[in-house]
């Protein structure tokens, strides 16, 4: 090889090492020794590219899942060796007693994990060409991933680094976090733990020290694939998998900000232990109407809860109610949330009729959780807080999960049922539910007041709240929602009753007529009438002389 230099020639000759290059020294080499795992492994030929070291070693340290640990002097492996066994009894160590939880468990959301990763690499059968191979999740949600890796690779290895590396991505997805006792405050990066949960084994990512605690953020422990058959220039086949059982679940819920003002809404979900659980043709039937849709283009999260869920209030955190839940799909996971995303509407879901917020999800077996930290009647459900069971059905709120199914305004009141299409041979899903509307149901007014002046006027108020204004604005009143604004309010006394409509959110009965009503207790009930809809009623009661 040679070079021009003002008119002279330079040349310089590569001399190429004999054999296989042994990836322990490669990354000695090209780090001057500051990396020295301990990597049994040869690759054929590596380009180490980059404006870094790291930068030029980084694929390989991913793809071939090699551990480092920084001992102050160099990246080395980690001390190898058997798990150490943690006892569920060392679990929340807690220094300044702050009721911390024994253990922080959390699950990166499934669209944020590749549904395929490409590879591209140099293949000597293609005389050192770039050769590209491809492995797709069993799932079709994530994103698209595409990496380099500047090696000389043959199909079977390409193949078996690419799908190791989608295992790798997908399997430690989870993430534990773990308060030990100081008993283990030498565990360093890289050591095993044997825990008594599933699964069972764990690697320390890092480890922190305070007050005499050891906080252990570990991933669950990871091994590589052998080799897999694979040829040059032809992509893996896509395997086919049998259709399981779907399971199909209507949910009458407030506007999740879909809906068309002048039609009530229902949401269709759908999920099933397969992944051929979205996008399906269904067919709609409710009072003579019928129509055909589709099932949301990613499978919903569901279930139903084992236990009732005790009623609660939905002005503060419920930290003594919990509900448990079985998801149909015991591979789905439901993740912890801080009060941060709590208050920007995160982990929401709705339990029989009640739009809840949860903000631990405890794992207690296959695809089931408790939770609580619970964030009680959102969206002006607290009607439905006192009405729960064993058996409520479980939804996570996820838009693109969620497929709305709007029907005639005259269709309220009645069963909507949906039934899967196109099955043969097989169990067909079927759901049913009643249009109630509450997707165009104004919301239940607050703070509901009545006194009785010197003279037996009888004085009633309340506050309105909107179904299109959620957000707290300063300086202006929730906005109406509704063409015009009219209240129906009932009072019921011992002998007698009164009706009357108001326009405001005041109405005042007069001495004369409130002794129609006798004396002692009578119940006030204040429903908003909405266009298409009256609220649920906001109720209090006071004693009449």
């Amino acid at each position: 090889m040679g070079f021009w230099w003002f008119g002279r020639i330079l040349t310089f000759e590569l001399i190429a090492d004999e054999g296989p290059a042994d990836l322990a020294q490669l990354f000695a080499d090209a780090s001057d020794g500051i990396v020295e795992p301990e990597v049994d492994l040869a690759i054929d030929g590596y380009a180490a590219l980059g404006s870094s070291i790291s930068a030029a070693i980084a694929p390989l340290v991913d793809f071939y899942s090699v551990g480092l640990v920084d001992d102050g002097e160099r990246l080395r492996s980690p001390t190898s060796g058997l798990a150490f066994t943690i006892d569920e009894s060392d679990f929340g160590n807690d220094a300044d007693k702050r009721g911390i939880p024994r253990l922080e468990r959390e699950q990166a959301p499934a669209r944020s994990l590749p549904a395929t990763i490409t590879l591209s690499y140099y293949d000597p059968e293609r005389d050192y060409q770039t050769g590209q191979t491809r492995a797709t999740a069993s799932t079709q949600i994530g994103i698209e991933e595409r990496d380099d890796l500047p090696a000389v690779l043959t199909a079977p290895d390409a193949r078996a680094l690419v799908e190791d590396l989608m295992a790798k991505r997908w399997a430690k997805r989870d993430k534990l976090v773990l308060r030990l006792p100081p008993k283990f405050i030498d565990l360093e990066p890289g050591a095993v733990l044997s825990l008594p949960l599933s699964p069972t084994d764990w690697t320390v990512e890092q480890v922190t020290i305070e007050a005499m605690v050891a906080v252990v953020e570990l991933r669950p422990e990871w091994r590589t694939l052998a080799s897999l058959p694979a040829d040059s220039g032809r992509s893996a086949r896509q395997v086919d998998e049998v259709a399981g059982p779907v399971t199909l679940a209507l949910i009458d819920i407030p506007s999740l900000g879909v809906d068309n003002p002048s039609e009530p809404a229902i949401f269709l979900a759908a999920s099933g232990p397969s992944a051929q659980s979205q996008n399906l043709p269904v067919d709609l039937n409710a009072s003579g109407w019928s129509s055909g849709a589709r099932t949301a283009t990613r499978k919903a999260i569901l279930g139903h809860s084992t236990n009732a869920l005790g009623a609660g209030q939905p002005y503060l955190i419920d930290m003594t109610s919990s509900v448990d839940v079985q998801l149909v799909d015991p591979d789905q996971w439901l993740s912890n949330c801080d009060d941060d995303t709590l208050v920007q509407g995160g982990n929401l879901a709705v339990v029989g009729n009640e739009l809840i917020q949860f903000g631990s999800a405890q794992p207690i077996g296959p695809g089931q959780f408790r939770l609580n930290r619970l964030a009680r009647g959102r969206l002006g459900t607290e009607w439905a807080m006192a009405l729960h069971a064993p058996g409520d059905q479980f939804v996570l709120i996820e838009r693109d999960a969620l497929q709305p199914i709007f029907l005639p305004a005259w269709t309220k009141g009645s069963v909507l049922t949906v039934t899967q299409r196109g099955i043969s041979g097989g169990v067909t899903a079927i759901a049913s539910a009643t249009v109630s509307g509450e997707s165009v149901r104004p919301f239940t007014p607050v703070n509901l007041r009545a006194a009785v002046d010197g003279t037996g006027n009888l004085h009633i108020s309340w506050t309105r709240r909107s179904r299109r204004g959620l957000a707290w604005i300063d300086d202006v009143d929730a906005p109406l929602g509704e063409q015009t604004e009219l209240y129906d309010v009932v009072v019921d006394g011992a002998t007698g009753s009164i009706e009357r409509q108001a326009i405001t959110n005041c109405l005042t009965i007069a001495s004369a007529e409130c002794m129609t009503l006798g004396p002692g207790p009578a119940t006030i009930a204040v429903r908003q009438i909405g266009d298409w809809a009256g609220s649920h009623a906001a109720e209090t009661i006071i004693t009449l002389s």
